[in-house]
């Protein structure tokens, strides 16, 4: 089972079609919004989610997905005080540790296919990033292997509300 992703701050609720052939879970993935509007699971296990792969902005699902094309899914559409706190993930075990220097940095996100599996930050991976990190968990101390960060979304990367 993946690790549910813990949310703080302000957001809001929107509801959006499932995209055909989705295996979400709620509170489990992240997902984006296509440019027609519907909520897909772009990122399989074991990749990185960059600004290049965003059609119209990342949300949360808060169900899982029902199988059944366009039926509508209530969605954590990010505000300006959202934030999720997500473990780090490097390609190297021992890198994987949370620093002082990552506060403020950007980096990529990624579905991590590494027990427990889920969404980290890619900390070893600042190309097209999405997310900035706004401070280290509380509950990690700084060099603390796959602890948590807590992060914002870019503005580009953000579903706009209107």
């Amino acid at each position: 089972m993946a690790t549910l992703i813990q949310i703080q701050g302000k957001y809001r609720v929107m509801k959006f079609p499932e995209a055909a052939s989705q295996s979400f879970k709620a509170f489990q993935d992240i997902c984006t919004i296509t440019t027609s509007g519907t909520v897909n699971q772009t990122i399989s296990a074991g990749s990185d989610l960059a600004s290049t792969g965003i059609e119209r902005g990342i949300v949360i699902p808060m169900e899982d997905a029902s199988g059944t094309t366009n039926n509508l899914i209530e969605c954590i559409v990010f505000d300006d005080d959202t934030r999720i706190l997500l473990p780090v993930e490097h390609g190297t075990d021992s890198s994987a540790v949370t620093a002082a220097s990552q506060r403020g940095a950007t980096f990529c996100l990624t579905n991590s296919s590494a027990t427990p599996a889920g969404w980290a930050v890619a900390i070893d991976n600042t190309t097209n990033p999405v997310c900035r990190v706004e401070d280290i968990d509380l509950s990690d101390a700084v060099g603390t292997q796959y602890g948590k960060l807590k992060i914002s979304l870019l503005d580009s990367c953000r579903y706009p509300i209107k």
